[in-house]
């Protein structure tokens, strides 16, 4: 068949560049008086289609159609498969977190083992305290000790601790949320209270884990650093 496509697409080019040189001719002729001659020329000059190039045109156009019909078939259960995909990797999101979860005896213990509050003071690596941390399993309070309340516009605690920290976590809890993995009751928040533009306490809530509260905890005391050249 690509085979008679070809050639096909050959025998129109012939044919219409024929027709083009033999129009010229025919034009020159016409310019004379003996235009008599035109109509002689233009039948002995001019190549005809054939029945059998015809029928082959035919096939090739029930071809074309053909193929733009099948691929058109394939492109529909393309998009269905895409669409029965989607919904498949929704519904494993959706039995991993009921995997994920845990009898409510065993959090009853894990609870026991949690204190109710924890209270840690944020030192420097030169050893100077720069905040109280007070810790529950679901909240993280930060109070700046008197000398280090850091201005509420500072860009580095704004830039960094922030938007890069605490605004980036939230994200990924939101995005955990979209997939199906985080109940959107427990996406990270945060809040900032400032006195006299310093500010005066980090409430975090939703940390989850320990490894979210060291995250926290390890960036602040690196931005007190900084701003304060300790």
């Amino acid at each position: 068949m690509m085979k008679m496509i070809f050639s096909i697409t050959h025998f129109i080019t012939i044919y219409f560049r024929s027709i083009t040189n033999i129009s010229e001719k025919i034009a020159i002729i016409t310019k004379s008086k003996n235009k008599s001659k035109y109509k002689t020329i233009y039948e002995k000059q001019v190549p005809k289609m054939s029945a059998e190039i015809t029928r082959d045109l035919a096939d090739l156009r029930a071809f074309v159609q053909k193929q733009i019909e099948d691929t058109e078939k394939k492109i529909r259960d393309l998009e269905d498969t895409l669409a029965s995909l989607k919904q498949a990797l929704k519904t494993i999101d959706r039995l991993l977190v009921q995997q994920s979860f845990k009898p409510a005896s065993s959090l009853v213990e894990e609870k026991k083992e949690i204190p109710t509050e924890e209270i840690q003071m944020l030192k420097s690596k030169s050893g100077t305290t720069l905040a109280k941390l007070i810790i529950t399993p679901d909240i993280l309070k930060i109070v700046p000790v008197e000398n280090f309340k850091i201005d509420i516009k500072n860009e580095l605690f704004n830039n960094f601790f922030l938007n890069k920290v605490l605004v980036s976590l939230q994200k990924e809890d939101s995005d955990k949320v979209e997939r199906g993995l985080l109940e959107k009751d427990k996406v990270i928040d945060y809040e900032i209270l400032a006195r006299d533009n310093k500010i005066a306490e980090i409430i975090v809530k939703n940390y989850k884990d320990q490894k979210t509260l060291k995250r926290i905890v390890n960036a602040l005391r690196w931005t007190m650093e900084k701003i304060y050249g300790l």
